[in-house]
């Protein structure tokens, strides 16, 4: 009896043992099954590093991008609007433009600092002094120009026009906008 007991005893341990062998090799497959996944994961992730490097450098240059434009002037937007305006009898010799904070620029007339983003100095010839005061009015009403003044017009002995100058600071309206960044960011 004592040798039956000893027998069913060891018996019974023997199929724990092997039920917990059979545990054990499961367990086993299972960590190599998770290690291999982890392993072509880490692959994957090893061939996204050139796009999260691209991703980095991608945003930096919008950075860059948006920075250089922030004070930028629409400088055509600007000249298709004195275009649009101006008289028949006058005709541009000179425009110079120049930003807000640009070494050397000086306002033509007073404004507070933060609401000019610059400033234009034109000169101009027309048929007569009417033709330089048609240019004030209509050059006044352009939403990207502020101060518009005319220090000088003068007629020539000899000279059959007048010679004129005017300067004007520039608006917020005369910055370059959204349109200019998405022409270098695209949409979005």
């Amino acid at each position: 009896l004592a040798s039956a007991g000893v027998g069913g005893l060891f018996l019974l341990l023997l199929l724990a043992w092997l039920a917990r062998q059979s545990q054990v090799s499961s367990e086993k497959d299972d960590a190599n099954k998770a290690e291999q996944q982890n392993a072509a994961l880490q692959q994957q992730v090893a061939g996204l590093q050139g796009v999260t490097a691209l991703d980095t450098q991608l945003a930096q240059r919008r950075t860059l991008v948006t920075n250089a434009l922030a004070d930028d002037v629409a400088w055509t937007r600007v000249l298709q609007e004195i275009a649009t305006v101006i008289p028949n009898d006058v005709w541009l010799t000179s425009f110079q433009g120049q930003k807000a904070g640009a070494s050397g620029a000086t306002t033509p007339s007073t404004a507070t600092a933060g609401s000019t983003v610059g400033a234009i100095n034109i000169a101009a010839m027309g048929i007569d002094h009417t033709s330089s005061a048609r240019w004030l009015l209509r050059i006044g009403d352009l939403p990207s120009l502020t101060g518009v003044w005319l220090p000088s017009s003068t007629k020539a002995a000899g000279q059959p026009t007048v010679q004129f100058t005017s300067t004007a600071n520039l608006t917020p309206a005369a910055r370059s906008g959204q349109d200019r960044l998405s022409q270098y960011l695209g949409t979005g």
